[in-house]
């Protein structure tokens, strides 16, 4: 699961990967060595305390958040349930003041049918065994498995906003099978954010010469850069050391001049942040060395199943994507705009004749290995099973 969160895969190609090569997250995990798990089943607040007193000794001070899962789980000395769950919850308020620790507890609630429907947040009163006075903040989770949406209402918040009926709640959307959460829902009906790359579809020709043209459009890093002019606060510059065109939220006053700069319409106003979001050519991945080196390219590149898109050095001659640009005869988007792109876009290959001999799919899958478009189809349908 780990694996599965920090480097954005399902947990089925975890699987996958780590049976061909044990050690392949290893790069992925080493972000997350200052974590330490202990899988002891029913710990009790001594076992609790020696764990963190080692964490102190390995790394010299105490951890920022401990995480207990579940309350129920922890052994409390007190026969009673109810006066034992207090006695821990006592204790995990005393360790969270001495640590300066944020300590995180994971609980039921009753399951009651009188409290409604689990899609939705619990109110605080539904917190099994009556331990709500301690905690700082309380929030409860109402997860919808046909929507993929987790609810989370804060019940209790000596800070700030709650309400103790659990109504008022955000939406989350969850991908189990990588570990992710997002607020928001990028395949959804009601889409919303910055679009950082798209895709337009054509249609071209007629007749016989009749095709459907896809046409990826996302920023060029241009070396003359426009909407690096005329951005009045410097929001938008281009790096020295590479050449990448980026945008300093912090500095970005939204008012849209780079957007209108832009020829090439691959600026987007973030209509929730109110700063202008574009391509960035993944900068946090191309130099990131606790990557694996096949990932360290631009997600779209990573993940496109056709190798339509290509990432390499255009300043070095020899180098793939050079060659490839000077085998298919790669040009410059708009060249009359004067920009210099960076990014060069490769001509449509020819049509090849048509066959009108009947075709076997059985047959093909005889008589080779698949490659290119169909490789991916046939791996995607054995994962599938």
């Amino acid at each position: 699961r780990a694996s599965a969160h920090t480097a954005g895969n399902t947990q089925q190609t975890v699987e996958k990967m780590i049976t061909e090569n044990p050690r392949y997250y290893d790069k992925y995990l080493e972000s997350m060595s200052h974590i330490q798990w202990v899988f002891d089943y029913s710990p009790n607040l001594d076992d609790i305390e020696m764990e963190i007193k080692a964490y102190i000794e390995l790394y010299g001070l105490a951890p920022e958040l401990i995480v207990i899962d579940n309350l129920m789980n922890v052994v409390a000395e007190s026969d009673n349930e109810w006066s034992g769950l207090r006695q821990i919850m006592v204790e995990l308020h005393d360790m969270s003041r001495k640590t300066e620790a944020c300590v995180l507890v994971l609980h039921h609630v009753s399951e009651q049918s009188e409290y409604g429907n689990p899609t939705e947040p619990s109110a605080r009163r539904a917190i099994h065994g009556k331990v709500s006075q301690l905690p700082a903040m309380i929030l409860t989770l109402g997860y919808s498995p046909i929507e993929n949406i987790l609810r989370v209402a804060p019940v209790k918040n000596r800070f700030g906003k709650h309400q103790a009926d659990g109504r008022d709640f955000v939406s989350l959307f969850v991908n189990f099978a990588s570990c992710q959460i997002s607020d928001s829902d990028a395949y959804g009906a009601k889409q919303s954010g910055a679009w950082l790359n798209r895709v337009h579809t054509f249609e071209a020709g007629t007749g016989a010469d009749a095709k459907v043209v896809h046409f990826p459009k996302s920023c060029l890093h241009c070396e003359d850069a426009p909407c690096v002019t005329v951005c009045p606060t410097g929001a938008s510059f281009k790096r020295s050391e590479d050449g990448i065109v980026l945008v300093n939220e912090d500095w970005c006053i939204g008012c849209g001049l780079c957007a209108w700069s832009c020829p090439y319409g691959a600026r987007e106003m973030d209509p929730a942040e109110g700063v202008m979001k574009k391509c960035t050519l993944c900068v946090d991945r191309i130099y990131n060395e606790n990557l694996p080196s096949e990932d360290q390219v631009p997600a779209c590149v990573r993940t496109c199943p056709t190798n339509a898109r290509h990432y390499g050095d255009l300043g070095d001659p020899n180098s793939e994507v050079s060659l490839l640009v000077a085998a298919r005869g790669g040009v410059d988007l708009m060249p009359e705009q004067n920009t210099k792109p960076v990014n060069k876009y490769l001509p449509p290959r020819p049509r090849r004749a048509a066959n009108d001999t009947p075709m076997s799919l059985l047959a093909m899958a005889d008589e080779a290995t698949p490659s290119g478009f169909w490789k991916w189809v046939d791996s995607t349908l054995e994962k599938l099973g």
